[in-house]
């Protein structure tokens, strides 16, 4: 079977393990936090999976206007690597308050 690499499958993969390692770190903290533990993963691994996520949206995006402008402004799947790259963007920083998690780093003394 042939395997071919569209625009969406990409993004759907780049955000894919971009969104799962969130999830996973808010059912670690719900799970630690049901048994005592203070929940810190969501704050610990959020920082780098926004940044890599940024990174790859922003080489998605560039990819993207180089592609629709070389087409004259006709390829779909230009298009859809902008779209896709500035969802990618935003994903990783919005889904966390759709979880209802929220990061509260420890005062120091």
């Amino acid at each position: 079977m042939a395997s071919s690499l569209s625009p969406t499958r990409l993004i759907g993969n780049l955000a894919a393990l971009a969104m799962v390692p969130i999830v996973g770190s808010v059912a670690i903290d719900y799970v630690g936090g049901l048994l005592g533990y203070r929940p810190a993963t969501l704050c610990v691994i959020l920082p780098p999976i926004v940044q890599l996520a940024g990174m790859a949206a922003t080489l998605l995006i560039s990819l993207g206007v180089i592609i629709y402008a070389v087409s004259r402004f006709r390829s779909e799947g230009g298009l859809a690597l902008i779209i896709g790259g500035f969802l990618l963007f935003v994903a990783p920083m919005v889904l966390p308050h759709y979880l209802n998690a929220t990061c509260v780093l420890p005062v120091a003394p």
